[in-house]
């Protein structure tokens, strides 16, 4: 399959997912240590929070359906508490097949 635009956008948004979803898993683990970490970013309302990037955009981004600018980027990475190097990175390390596979399930947008 091309990668195309909706490729790399869908891409950004799955490592968004997974990159939340690992935070809460880590944030279940502190939980039962002992531990609180008031600075895990580990939902959409905390990212809402420490980013200044709109819930409806989050929502968006995550569902592969905007493709964010830089600088909404740079509010993201800066939301999650990490340089965006490391946050695209950890998008590229997102197989080709997970993405195309992940693609097919994209609920089409209500006109």
């Amino acid at each position: 399959m091309e990668k195309t635009k909706e490729f790399y956008t869908y891409r950004l948004g799955l490592g968004l997912t997974k990159w939340l979803d690992a935070n809460k898993k880590q944030a279940k683990l502190n939980k039962l240590n002992g531990i609180e970490d008031i600075n895990l970013v580990k939902s959409e309302g905390n990212l809402v929070a420490s980013s200044g990037v709109a819930k409806n955009a989050i929502t968006e981004i995550k569902l592969g359906r905007r493709n964010p600018e830089y600088t909404t980027l740079e509010f993201i990475a800066e939301g999650l508490g990490i340089p965006l190097s490391t946050f695209l990175l950890h998008c590229e390390k997102i197989s080709d097949e997970e993405v195309f596979k992940g693609m097919g399930k994209i609920p089409k947008r209500k006109r």
